[in-house]
């Protein structure tokens, strides 16, 4: 016996039409005695002698599709196969991306309330930039499985990354996934690595610019907060800490056209290094002036040097 059977069903207006299949809606659903179609073969399967325990269909690009249709598809298969020893899933597939949150939802609360035994599984892309939105809808809406990859490998945009998704249900949700969160660092630099595919600076969660901060308006908080006698805080800017994931950097500041007085403080006392309020101000005007002229970031090299120019100057 096999663990299951999976009955990949491409099917919406497009997909026909595209494939030039002549065979009407209705035509596809019944209680055909051979496998005729594909929507068939799930329904041979189950009701074989202990050929497989469970089985289900993957209903691609089903976004575009017609959900009512669908409805009387697994209808027809849930009833020929709905017994407690077939489990049964259906996998809601938006594969060109094309789905927003408020239409995955419904989606899975109209199959959820038809097919209360059904398990529901969400396959998702990231073309549109609703991914990871999609993602959480689905969960709202029923479903019980999301579809992911590391770093969001897939085709055109790619799929929803499971790092992020992972960082969503464990972090802000409080939902158990079983995974060692900790391994998800070095998974995605594996991947990466084997793939030949970099990780973007501004990726959430395995990115290099989400633990940059510039803005002196948050670096000042920062900085009086951790000196505040009642209540210390050391982390203002992040929803998580870079060590949940594996990552072995931290959230640091760095200096730019938006650097204020605190941020200087905070590198200088990185380096034991006193200065006057004067002083801090000389150099921080040395900071804004240097990022302007090279329209980038300046590096700390370039500060130590602004501090030696100021303080010999005094």
């Amino acid at each position: 016996m096999v663990n299951f059977v999976a009955d990949n069903v491409g099917f919406n207006d497009v997909n026909l039409r595209n494939l030039k299949i002549e065979y009407t809606k209705a035509e596809t659903v019944g209680g055909s005695e051979t496998i005729k179609y594909p929507f068939d073969s799930l329904c041979f399967v189950a009701n074989g002698t202990g050929f497989a325990s469970s089985g289900g269909k993957t209903w691609r690009d089903l976004s575009r599709g017609e959900t009512v249709y669908v409805r009387k598809n697994e209808e027809f298969t849930f009833v020929s196969t709905g017994t407690d020893e077939f489990e049964i899933y259906s996998v809601i597939v938006d594969t060109y991306g094309s789905s927003t949150p408020d239409a995955v939802e419904e989606m899975f609360r109209l199959f959820k309330e038809w097919f209360p035994r059904l398990r529901l599984e969400f396959h998702g892309h990231t073309d549109n930039g609703c991914g990871d939105a999609n993602c959480l809808a689905a969960m709202w809406g029923g479903a019980e499985v999301i579809h992911t990859s590391i770093n969001g490998m897939g085709e055109r945009c790619g799929n929803n990354p499971t790092e992020e998704i992972a960082v969503l249900m464990e972090v802000h949700k409080g939902i158990d996934t079983g995974l060692d969160m900790t391994k998800i660092a070095p998974a995605c630099s594996v991947v990466s690595t084997i793939s030949n595919i970099p990780i973007p600076a501004n990726k959430p969660v395995m990115g290099t610019r989400p633990l940059q901060i510039e803005s002196g308006v948050s670096l000042d908080i920062e900085y009086k907060m951790a000196r505040n006698k009642d209540y210390t805080v050391t982390n203002i800017y992040n929803t998580f800490s870079p060590s949940v994931v594996g990552r072995l950097d931290e959230v640091h500041p760095v200096l730019g056209k938006n650097s204020g007085k605190s941020s200087i403080r905070l590198l200088l006392d990185k380096y034991n290094i006193s200065a006057t309020d004067e002083e801090v101000v000389k150099i921080l005007a040395m900071v804004k002036a240097e990022s302007y002229v090279t329209k980038s970031g300046v590096s700390e090299d370039m500060l130590l040097k602004f501090v030696k120019d100021v303080q010999i100057n005094n």
